[in-house]
């Protein structure tokens, strides 16, 4: 019976981001001394959760009309971190066969919040209390796409994972110095990474992927949160499979205090069996960008703690039709 349950959990996978962002499948390597905690009443209600996911048909998930499963995937802070619920990291990820569509949205674009018709930059709807509703609406209003799915994902949780993989390989394209990146107690981290191949932890994937400091400043770092993405990705693919029963439990409860969504059980396996085949290597990373393709103007806005960075269509505020032209030849071309 043992064997069968371990036999049904090795092939669950959950929802992760930088955020993701994709589905982490739960798979522990071999050689690993994971300490294995008292079995208690929440694991078993963990693994009740598990063997849900895992009993479930999947359910069919909604398309839009060329046939996508468009989700927007949301990366903030969390808890513990300076302004925890500002929403740096906005991704639109389309799925379709085995390909996936991957569009940063900058934090800094200035958007009409529905119904009250106040302006403010998108990376604050979470923290000024609107909800992933509201946040998929506007991201719709901007890419002419229909949103069927949200995530919310804390940040923590690509350390944790970053953490638990050993750490992840990538290529740094160019030197980078962040002297003013936050530290704790409103103080500064200073962070520096030299180009070429590096083997990152968790806690400088993160630094990696949140400074702004390079030559293409915000839109460098989007185009750094997909490439993570994407190691960690390959990362987890070539993984071997389960040692520790327990502690994957434990880190199935972890996981979830840092996700939220309103995707159903059955719909998250439907993503699970959507994205199971997944080719990295086929899919596109696309960025909504000032330069190349210029799609959006820098300008500033007064507010009461002075003047305040923004970003705004080209041509004009409210005015999406160039972007969604843009976004409608990427979908085109795949």
């Amino acid at each position: 019976m043992r064997k069968k349950a371990l036999e049904i959990l090795k092939n669950l996978g959950l929802v992760v981001i930088f955020l993701t962002l994709l589905l982490l499948v739960f798979y522990i390597p071999q050689n690993r001394d994971f300490e294995v905690n008292k079995f208690n009443s929440k694991s078993l209600l963990n693994l009740g959760k598990i063997l849900r996911l895992s009993f479930s048909s999947g359910e069919k998930l909604l398309t839009d009309q060329d046939g996508w499963t468009n989700v927007l995937v949301l990366g903030r802070p969390g808890q513990g971190n300076p302004a925890p619920d500002l929403t740096d990291s906005i991704i639109l990820t389309s799925f379709k066969n085995n390909e996936a569509l991957f569009i940063s949205i900058p934090r800094d674009l200035y958007v009409k919040i529905p119904q009250s018709g106040n302006y403010r930059k998108i990376n604050s709807l979470i923290s000024l209390g609107y909800d992933q509703s509201v946040f998929r609406e506007v991201v719709a209003s901007i890419t002419g796409r229909s949103i069927h799915y949200s995530v919310l994902v804390d940040l923590e949780l690509l350390r944790q994972v970053t953490d638990y993989l050993n750490g992840v390989n990538l290529l740094v394209k160019e030197d980078i110095y962040d002297p003013l990146f936050p530290g704790s107690n409103n103080s500064y981290d200073p962070f520096r990474i030299e180009k070429g191949w590096r083997h990152l932890d968790g806690k400088t994937l993160l630094k990696y992927i949140r400074t702004r400091y390079g030559f293409e400043g915000d839109f460098g770092r989007m185009k750094r949160q997909q490439q993570a993405i994407a190691s960690i990705k390959a990362k987890i693919s070539n993984l071997n499979s389960f040692q520790n029963f327990n502690f994957i439990l434990s880190l199935y409860n972890k996981f979830q205090n840092h996700i939220s969504t309103e995707l159903s059980i059955a719909e998250i396996k439907g993503l699970w069996q959507k994205t199971q085949k997944l080719d990295i290597a086929s899919s596109g990373a696309f960025s909504l960008t000032s330069r190349d393709p210029n799609l959006l103007k820098e300008s500033y806005v007064s507010t009461n703690q002075g003047r305040m960075f923004i970003l705004f269509p080209e041509d004009g505020l409210d005015n999406y039709t160039k972007i969604q032209n843009y976004v409608n030849q990427i979908y085109e071309s795949h």
